[in-house]
């Protein structure tokens, strides 16, 4: 849990708010795209620079969790 005091914790936050405010995207779903597009490109880095999918770099739970934070930041703002 985090207290909202309008900073940014992490870069990839950042670039979800600003994805979200410039587009009027709700922040949920950015937050689901930019989550997603990151894994993505990680993966497709971890191919191209190595040559298979390093299962230690971005596992199962990376997979879970890029979706599953911007559901769970959706019903946490529903419920506020």
């Amino acid at each position: 849990m985090e207290i909202r005091c309008g900073s940014v914790t992490m870069p990839g936050e950042g670039i979800t708010v600003a994805i979200s405010r410039v587009s009027g995207l709700p922040f949920p779903k950015a937050k689901i795209y930019v989550d997603s597009a990151l894994v993505i490109s990680a993966v497709a880095l971890s191919y191209l620079f190595f040559g298979r999918w390093l299962w230690n770099v971005v596992g199962v739970a990376t997979l879970f969790a890029m979706i599953y934070v911007g559901l769970a930041v959706k019903v946490i703002i529903a419920v506020r």
